[in-house]
C-alpha cells in the first residue's frame, strides 16, 4: 500500500488517492470499478506514470464523484512562465 510520501509531486495522483480515501474505497475497489489493473492505479497515485489515457481519467473522475478538471488541478505556472516585463521596474 502506497504511503503519503510515495506520491512524489503528482497532483493528479495525490488527488485521486485523497478522494479515494475520503470515499472509503480500497485501491482494488476503485480499480475494479474503473476497469484498470490495481497495479496501474497504484502507479498513477504514486506519480510513476507520466500520463494517463483520457478515458481512464474520465472513469476515475466518474467513480470518484468529481470532474476530470478537478483531478488535474489548477495550472500553476513556474517562474520561467512569467512574462519578462512582470519583473522589470518602470
Amino acid at each position: 500500500m502506497p504511503q503519503e510520501h510515495d506520491r512524489a509531486d503528482s497532483g493528479l495522483g495525490r488527488r485521486i488517492w485523497q478522494r479515494r480515501r475520503q470515499l472509503g474505497l480500497s485501491g482494488r475497489q476503485l480499480a475494479r470499478r474503473t476497469g484498470i489493473e490495481p497495479s496501474q492505479l497504484s502507479k498513477i497515485e504514486r506519480g510513476v506514470v507520466p500520463t494517463i489515457r483520457s478515458d481512464t481519467l474520465q472513469a476515475l473522475a466518474f467513480h470518484l464523484g468529481v470532474t476530470s478538471d478537478w483531478l488535474l488541478g489548477p495550472y500553476e505556472p513556474e517562474e520561467t512562465d512569467e512574462p519578462a516585463l512582470a519583473t522589470q521596474e518602470k
